[in-house]
């Protein structure tokens, strides 16, 4: 869905399918990366990265360089899998507004959202909208 949305704005981005792993910046586990944002560090929960990204983007959060793709899922650094610092959110203007991407919409669940910056994140997007 989010790819034929920009797709018609003339814009470009993607999700990976791998894991993003990071063994030294991390919550529980290296499957909750911690990345950084203008508003602090966020908690991801076995998020992705952004690729391919074209057009009139800025990236929003980037996961650390010891972050790694999982791409087998073995839990550990394989050569040869991509190392970071990786896009995890972007946004894209669009029109008068903007379109984000974000690689894990679970740092907007529960059991997430109060950890690190996840609040003051998901805050900086939303703005000051109402439901």
């Amino acid at each position: 869905m989010l790819q034929a949305l920009l797709q018609e704005a003339g814009l470009s981005a993607s999700f990976r399918q791998e894991w993003l792993a990071d063994p030294l910046y991390m919550y529980r586990s290296q499957y909750y990366p911690k990345v950084e944002t203008a508003a602090g560090e966020v908690v991801m929960d076995f998020g992705t990265m952004l690729t391919d990204l074209s057009g009139d983007y800025v990236i929003l959060a980037n996961s650390s360089a010891f972050s790694y793709m999982d791409m087998n899922r073995n839990g550990k650094y394989d050569n040869l899998e991509p190392v970071g610092p990786f896009p995890v959110a972007a946004s894209f203007s669009y029109g008068d507004g903007k379109i984000v991407a974000v690689a894990d919409p679970s740092m907007a669940i529960n059991s997430l959202y109060g950890l690190e910056g996840n609040t003051a994140f998901i805050a900086s997007i939303v703005g000051n909208r109402t439901a």
